[in-house]
């Protein structure tokens, strides 16, 4: 399965995953400084446990310790509820779930933080950020509810949930924008899919509560003021609309991995904390020039093809396409190696060549330390893992 499973047991059950990242990178950094040197700033650490109660009712969470360089660093509560079945039969189950819990997006969100179930040693930036804004559509506090429809070919599932998002990395998306802020409240997740000898899903993720903070400098626009102005703050609220079509299909030796995201961004009219008397000193349009993300769709996508040599080496290829909005547009074409000495040890390792630097840390490349982000750059990438 390509989605994350709860441990079915009589009473507790644990996990846990230790994952070490080693990055190169030859015109920008990576997950610390990686420019022409090597980087370790990337480890993670994740202790997962279910606790099953009487009545169909399960208790399960997983904390992750996850440094990947600049700006994240730390012990994060992945998820952590309760899970209630409260009808099953043979052929149909709904349930309900309280707490913090996975944001059902694409094919691979839920179990993203393992790197035993992740296609490569971080996934396609097209759909997953993991730089900018990752924590925004990991997980969130809310209610969720699922059913299973059984049938003699496949599982039938749908997953919706509603909550508050956890955004305290968001402001990495501001590459793009200078003195911005985001914010973001309460989102909505609904996913819909179908698995048999294949996968095929599609998933919704709205929000009508993104506020877009600017703050403005008035002297730029009022260059001969008799005295100084202060700073304004300019503010606009968007609703943003995903959608993600997910598909993946194995064979013995081969697989097939592809999704393909539409992102609408609707904006509504930016207002301002400026005083009348200020106002009356700026240009008539200066309200045209207050940045904001108006009306636009974006599109990315990603394919990857695995071909297993054999019960321990896999050959991968991915080809990812980011486009975000912002400016921020990738292309990244990889290879990779994954090798399972052991049924608990994973080394990956990848070579990526990219066109852009749309899913950068801004953190880690700020022009006083990277002069000019480049448009052509490489990454070579090496991760170990072992479960226990």
């Amino acid at each position: 399965s390509v989605h994350s499973s709860h441990v079915d047991a009589q009473n507790f059950t644990w996990n846990s995953v230790i994952t070490q990242g080693m990055f190169h990178t030859d015109k920008n950094n990576i997950y610390g400084e990686s420019q022409d040197d090597i980087s370790l700033d990337y480890t993670e650490l994740s202790i997962n446990g279910s606790y099953n109660f009487p009545y169909s009712t399960r208790l399960s969470g997983q904390t992750i310790y996850r440094h990947a360089g600049s700006g994240f660093d730390g012990l994060n509560l992945d998820y952590l509820l309760l899970d209630k079945t409260l009808f099953q039969d043979e052929t149909h189950m709904f349930g309900i779930r309280l707490g913090r819990q996975k944001i059902p997006y694409g094919m691979l969100n839920d179990a993203r933080d393992i790197s035993f179930t992740r296609p490569s040693i971080y996934l396609p930036q097209s759909i997953y950020l993991d730089l900018n804004g990752r924590n925004s559509i990991l997980s969130l506090d809310g209610v969720g509810i699922h059913t299973n429809h059984f049938t003699d070919n496949g599982i039938f599932t749908t997953e919706t949930v509603y909550g508050k998002s956890d955004n305290h990395d968001l402001d990495n998306l501001t590459l793009g924008l200078d003195d911005a802020d985001f914010t973001l409240d309460e989102v909505v997740g609904l996913r819909m899919s179908y698995e048999s000898s294949f996968f095929i899903g599609y998933t919704i993720f709205y929000t009508d509560s993104l506020s877009l903070q600017t703050t403005i400098d008035l002297n730029e626009y009022v260059p001969f003021s008799p005295a100084p102005l202060p700073t304004a703050t300019a503010s606009s609220t968007l609703k943003s609309l995903g959608q993600i079509i997910s598909f993946k299909y194995e064979t013995r030796n081969w697989s097939i991995l592809t999704e393909y995201a539409v992102t609408d961004f609707k904006t509504d009219t930016p207002t301002t904390d400026i005083d009348e008397s200020t106002l009356s000193m700026l240009p008539p349009n200066f309200m045209d020039q207050v940045p904001t993300v108006d009306n636009d769709k974006k599109k990315s996508y990603y394919i990857q093809i695995d071909r297993r040599l054999n019960t321990h080496w896999t050959l991968f290829t991915k080809f990812d396409f980011f486009n975000i909005g912002l400016n921020n547009n990738s292309e990244d074409n990889a290879i990779g190696l994954n090798w399972r000495p052991r049924h608990n040890t994973l080394i990956t390792m990848e070579y990526h060549y990219i066109d852009g630097a749309g899913w950068l840390n801004a953190n880690e490349n700020q022009p006083t330390r990277i002069p000019e982000l480049p448009k052509y750059w490489n990454l070579l990438a090496l991760s170990a893992a072992y479960r226990f």
